[in-house]
């Protein structure tokens, strides 16, 4: 008889091979394949916006595109490659399109030069890490030079106008991450795009389909394909509103912008702050009268203007009760904590340090601030919403996030100041 003398592992071996084989599992179980599907109101999915909330990394994808979610065990992945710009089309007779790829988050420039080196256009503002356009028009017949500096690269192109008119030049930001009304045109892209993951982490997704645009958030634990259901929304001026599902309730993911009720009358415009509190009808302004702000935070109505029997939400939706306020409230986890995962994560819209914002809800709450004095240059500081119902004559109950905190403070005021509306569907 043979005798095999098996030497015990001593127990710390054993409790290393036991992690060694947890973390292999857990590399394995962090490779996820993402394909996505409309349903509802289209069955076509053109182009899909990805935020990493917990990162704050983001990514644009087309239709038919794949996500390869990749674990790097927390270690994060090194920008994918230089600041990238393009000019479509160029040379350039009337109006241009800028487009931008910005390899990570910060501030960022694009200047336009002269031939002599004398800056024309400029725009400084911080981007997020994705791609971002502007338009460029009115350049007289020449040669010109664009410079796009981020805080790690500096690229440039040259511009050839063949303008036939002297127009006053310009340079607009139109779109980009982390924008409410982002969105892009990516059909021509196909293929897997990865993204860097950890276990755990939670996903925003915003699909476009024409213009419908469907707002999910998710926490991947497995491969699997992600349904956008799009729902219509859109007002009397057009506008057409991104939606939310948070519990049963289905919410606008963006504030109101309309001009007109839901019959095609005009919503008065009131321009003068002072002149709030002498209204007894429905109105509405943009903050500090800037039609350019009305594109991300909306407008700012009174309480008047929600409770007029002509409607102001879109056909299908309406202005939620305070007890509707309370239900998505409750199901996110109450005043304490609603804040935190209603507003908009970053700082890009929000003020820093935008205390708690983790936007796992997918509500995008943006600071549209207020009118009527309320707060004094509040935009970016508080975001405060309307409900429908009634608190005394003179006033109405509301819901307010701030910059600064996590929960969301509830409570009533007079019916002639101006905040955001967000609608519920029917």
């Amino acid at each position: 008889m043979i005798l095999l003398m098996i030497k015990p592992i001593p127990m710390k071996k054993i409790v290393f091979f036991l992690f060694l084989f947890g973390c292999l599992s857990a590399i394995h179980s962090q490779d996820y394949k993402l394909s996505f599907t409309g349903s509802g109101a289209s069955s076509v999915v053109d182009s899909i916006y990805v935020q990493n909330l917990t990162q704050g990394t983001v990514l644009l994808l087309g239709g038919s595109d794949t996500l390869h979610l990749v674990s790097s065990l927390g270690i994060k992945i090194p920008n994918t490659g230089p600041a990238k710009l393009k000019i479509h089309p160029n040379p350039i007779s009337d109006e241009s399109r800028i487009e931008v790829y910005i390899p990570s988050s910060g501030n960022a420039g694009l200047e336009v030069l002269d031939g002599k080196g004398n800056k024309i256009l400029s725009i400084y503002r911080q981007l997020y890490r994705g791609i971002h356009s502007f338009s460029l028009r009115g350049l007289i017949s020449g040669i010109y030079y664009l410079k796009l500096t981020t805080s790690d690269f500096i690229c440039t192109d040259k511009i050839l106008s063949l303008g036939a008119h002297a127009e006053t030049p310009s340079m607009e930001y139109l779109k980009g991450a982390g924008c409410a009304d982002l969105k892009y045109d990516l059909k021509a892209q196909t293929g897997l795009v990865t993204m860097q993951y950890n276990e755990g982490e939670r996903l925003l997704f915003k699909g476009y389909s024409g213009d419908f645009s469907r707002v999910l958030t998710m926490v991947p634990v497995n491969s699997q394909v992600v349904d956008f259901e799009f729902v219509p929304c859109s007002d009397a001026d057009g506008n057409h509103y991104a939606v939310v599902t948070i519990g049963t309730q289905v919410w606008m993911a963006e504030n109101l912008k309309t001009t007109k009720y839901r019959n095609g009358d005009v919503i008065a415009n009131e321009t003068n702050n002072s002149s709030w509190f002498n209204l007894t009808q429905g109105a509405y302004c943009n903050y500090n009268n800037d039609e350019n702000i009305v594109r991300t935070y909306g407008r700012l109505y009174n309480w008047f203007a929600v409770n007029d029997s002509r409607n102001i939400a879109p056909e299908g939706w309406h202005i939620p009760s305070d007890e509707e306020w309370m239900t998505s409230i409750n199901y996110v986890g109450g005043l304490n904590f609603a804040g935190g995962k209603f507003k908009e994560s970053g700082t890009l819209h929000w003020n820093s340090p935008n205390t708690g914002a983790t936007n796992e809800s997918g509500f995008t709450a943006l600071p549209g601030g207020s009118a009527g004095q309320v707060y004094v240059d509040d935009l970016g500081v508080y975001g405060l919403w309307w409900s429908s119902s009634q608190y005394s004559v003179s006033d109405a109950w509301f819901n307010c996030m701030g910059y600064d905190y996590a929960n969301i403070s509830r409570g009533n005021a007079d019916k002639n100041y101006g905040f955001s509306i967000r609608c519920v569907k029917d």
